[in-house]
């Protein structure tokens, strides 16, 4: 049974009081309609704070069960294919890409499958009940919205014209 270590998991760790926002179960359309609603706004320094999917994923994590935490990572499990599409599809179209801005994704290459082995081996060894294999379904579903809301954003950004103030622009824009 593999211990709950900060280095593996970091801000994963959850209290299970309080309440979280929910957006399990919520259709395709609705997490187009969520991303739209809320424009980005500056703080103090003039940067732009986390985008309320972001937002929504944090307080997910700080809210629920360190289960549920654990679990709704799973997502992990894909994140070397997908970043390794990323990475030669960024450097291939994008002339201000570089393998230095692409660090974060190809360091993510090695240890997404140990970060996502761990949950995965968490979950299985502490989802004993219905409630609890639920609970785990229910965080993946959860956290796979969070990522639908964030690619809506962004198409809605950059495919659909919408770039909010502030936001990089590409420089054929």
């Amino acid at each position: 049974m593999p211990a709950l270590k900060k280095s593996k998991i970091g801000s994963r760790e959850a209290d299970p009081r309080g309440k979280s926002v929910h957006l399990v179960n919520e259709g395709r359309p609705a997490r187009s309609r969520l991303a739209r609603k809320r424009p980005p706004t500056r703080d103090t320094s003039g940067s732009f704070r986390r985008c309320f999917a972001v937002d929504a994923y944090v307080h997910f994590c700080r809210d629920r069960t360190p289960l549920e935490a654990i679990a709704s990572s799973l997502t992990e499990l894909f994140a070397p294919n997908l970043h390794e599409e990323r990475i030669s599809g960024m450097l291939a179209h994008y002339d201000f890409v570089n393998p230095d801005t692409m660090s974060y994704f190809s360091r993510r290459m090695e240890q997404a499958p140990r970060d996502a082995n761990f949950a995965l081996d968490y979950v299985k060894t502490r989802a004993r009940t219905p409630a609890e294999r639920e609970a785990v379904c229910n965080a993946l579903i959860f956290k796979t919205n969070v990522l639908w809301v964030q690619l809506d954003a962004l198409y809605h950004a950059y495919v659909d014209g919408h770039v909010p103030p502030g936001a990089f622009v590409p420089k054929d824009r």
